[in-house]
């Protein structure tokens, strides 16, 4: 059958061709810790395999080196191209769970599971326990892009840090209500002071509806006084 035949053929041809990988590296101060979590898969077509090796479990912002540590395989990479800066620290070390992978540049290579096949999922993540972006010298908010091969053959890496979201907080406080009743027809305003001599305007222009009008001001140091005006008609 001439339709199955190309059917096989277009299956042989799309398992067997190159093609563009990617592993994405994301930040983030998650409580009292930084952890970085990482997915995506390589292409090794570009790579060359020079061996086993112990991958360390730690970050290099300086050298914009990062590593989910243990045991692995070790691949060269000839045309590595770095954009970007994770940041100016020296170095800190970490605890990993889930796949060996890392990146170095001074020696460019990568740091793969044994055995890796290429186009393996990648997965895991790296934690700095009792760190913040700011003690680990990671500059915040930040993308760092790991490119190598061509054409089809293209990889890369990108490392990036997401502003750290704080919760929001409740806070209780005290504060002064002044409230009057206001009359139809008249205008009001509201002076403060601060020695009940020397007054200053802090609301102008209030129109009276025949509604109670309320004011809350925070208690402040020094103490204020307020007192409120109405224009005479």
């Amino acid at each position: 059958m001439k339709i199955k035949s190309a059917i096989r053929a277009l299956i042989l041809i799309a398992s067997t061709a190159p093609c563009a990988a990617a592993v994405l590296i994301t930040g983030q101060e998650v409580g009292n810790d930084v952890i970085f979590t990482y997915k995506g898969f390589i292409n090794t077509t570009e790579l060359s395999y020079e061996g086993e090796g112990i991958a360390n479990t730690d970050i290099e912002p300086l050298d914009n080196d990062i590593s989910a540590g243990g045991n692995c395989d070790f691949w060269g990479i000839s045309n590595l191209r770095v954009s970007g800066s994770m940041g100016t620290g020296t170095g800190a070390t970490g605890s990993a769970a889930g796949d060996v992978f890392g990146v170095m540049t001074g020696y460019p290579s990568l740091w793969l599971p044994k055995g890796y096949t290429s186009g393996d999922s990648i997965s895991g993540t790296l934690t700095f326990s009792g760190h913040t972006f700011a003690t680990l010298g990671v500059t915040e908010n930040n993308t760092v892009s790991y490119t190598w091969g061509a054409g089809e053959n293209t990889d890369s890496i990108t490392f990036s840090t997401v502003p750290h979201e704080k919760k929001s907080q409740l806070t209780i406080e005290t504060a002064v209500l002044l409230r009057f009743d206001s009359k139809i027809g008249s205008t009001y305003s509201i002076e403060e002071s601060t020695d009940l001599e020397n007054w200053d305007p802090i609301i102008i222009d209030v129109e009276g509806d025949g509604t109670t009008k309320k004011y809350f001001f925070e208690i402040s140091n020094p103490r204020k006084f307020y007192r409120l005006q109405q224009p005479p008609n």
